[in-house]
C-alpha cells in the first residue's frame, strides 16, 4: 500500500470501516487537571508543572495503573481558581468530584487514592451535572485538532453541561473523540451534529450506538459483547443492562452474560477477537502499517430470567 506523503489516520479508518465498538480506554477512575497552557505531545511530561508536582502524578499513575490522567482547558475567561475533577468511573453509581485549587501545588495535598476507593476526602465537592469532554490535543496527533477541535468550539457555548478540550485519550484515529462523564462513555468520529445528539441522549440517560466506542468501566472485549447486546435488544439506556459475568473461553473468545433491568432475562454474547484484513497508519505519526484488533459476534441467546441472577 503505497500512502501520500500527508495523510490523517482517522480518514483511513473510516475508509476502511474500521468498527468502533471494543476500542475504549478501561480505567477505575480518571483524574481531569485543567491546564491552560500549551499541551506538548506528553501533555505532563512536557508541561512547565515544576518538577515536584510532575515526580508526584507521574509516581501515582505508576503506581496505579488503572487510573489516567489527562489535561483539561476551556477556550474562555479564565476562573479565578483552577479545576480538578476525579471521576469514578463505576459500572453502577459513578460519581464526579470536583476540587478547586489556587495552585498547583495543592495537588500534593489531595489524598487520590482516598477518593478513588470511595473515602471521604477534604475538599471534594461532587459533582451533579454531566463533564463532556473533546479531545483536541494537535500536538499529539494532527487528527485531533483537525476534528476534535471543530466539535469543541461547536459545543462550548452549550447550557446543557461543561464541554472541555481534553489532551489525548486513546484512539487518535477515531477522531473526533468524545468522553461523557462520571460514567466513562467513549464516543468516536464525532461529528456536530452527533455530539449534540450524544450530549441530548446522556442527559436521558441513554446510550446513542451509532458512534459508541464503550464504557471505560469494561474491558474491550466487555464493550464489544455490549454493544452487541444492545444492538440486537434496542436496549440503549444506561441502565438497561448490568453485567453478570464474564468467562475466557480461550486466548481470543469471551461468553459474556449481561442481565436485563426490565424482566431480568439474561444476555448472553460470545465474541471473539480477530486481526483486521486491512493494515493502516493507527495514528497520524507512524511510518508502518498495522493490522488492528476487531471483535465479531459468534453468538447471541437470550436465557429467560428464573429469578437468581445477580448482576456483580
Amino acid at each position: 500500500m503505497v500512502m501520500p506523503q500527508h495523510f490523517f489516520c482517522s480518514e483511513l479508518s473510516r475508509e476502511d470501516d474500521e468498527k468502533l465498538y471494543g476500542t475504549a480506554p478501561s480505567a477505575d477512575a480518571w483524574l481531569l487537571l485543567e491546564y491552560d497552557k500549551t499541551w506538548g505531545r506528553k501533555a505532563l511530561d512536557d508541561s512547565d508543572l515544576n518538577d515536584a508536582i510532575k515526580s508526584y502524578l507521574s509516581s501515582f499513575l505508576k503506581r496505579t495503573p488503572a487510573i489516567r490522567l489527562l489535561f483539561i482547558k476551556r477556550e474562555q475567561a479564565k476562573s479565578a481558581r483552577l479545576s480538578f475533577f476525579i471521576a469514578r468511573c463505576r459500572e453502577t453509581r459513578p460519581q464526579l468530584y470536583r476540587f478547586a485549587l489556587d495552585s498547583y501545588e495543592q495537588l500534593l495535598e489531595i489524598d487520590i487514592l482516598a477518593l478513588v476507593e470511595g473515602r471521604s476526602v477534604a475538599g471534594a465537592e461532587e459533582i451533579n451535572q454531566p463533564l463532556f469532554l473533546i479531545c483536541a490535543h494537535g500536538s499529539h496527533d494532527r487528527c485531533c485538532a483537525k476534528y476534535g477541535l471543530p466539535i469543541y468550539r461547536a459545543l462550548k457555548g452549550t447550557s446543557s453541561g461543561e464541554v472541555w478540550q481534553a489532551s489525548h485519550v486513546g484512539g487518535d484515529r477515531f477522531a473526533a473523540n468524545m468522553i461523557c462523564f462520571p460514567h466513562a462513555i467513549f464516543y468516536g468520529r464525532v461529528s456536530e451534529t452527533d455530539a449534540q445528539r450524544i450530549i441530548a441522549e446522556y442527559h436521558k440517560q441513554q446510550i446513542y450506538l451509532k458512534n459508541y466506542r464503550g464504557r471505560g468501566c469494561f474491558a474491550k472485549p466487555l464493550q464489544a459483547a455490549e454493544f452487541f447486546a444492545r444492538s440486537e435488544t434496542g436496549l440503549t439506556g444506561i441502565g438497561d443492562l448490568c453485567l453478570l459475568d464474564s468467562l475466557d473461553l480461550d486466548d481470543r473468545t469471551w461468553q459474556v452474560r449481561f442481565k436485563a433491568g426490565s424482566n431480568g432475562d439474561t444476555h448472553e454474547v460470545t465474541v471473539v477477537k480477530t486481526e483486521s484484513a486491512f493494515r493502516n497508519f493507527t495514528s497520524c505519526r507512524e511510518t508502518e502499517e498495522k493490522s488492528v484488533e476487531q471483535y465479531l459476534l459468534e453468538r447471541y441467546r437470550v436465557v429467560p430470567s428464573n429469578g437468581d441472577t445477580q448482576c456483580r
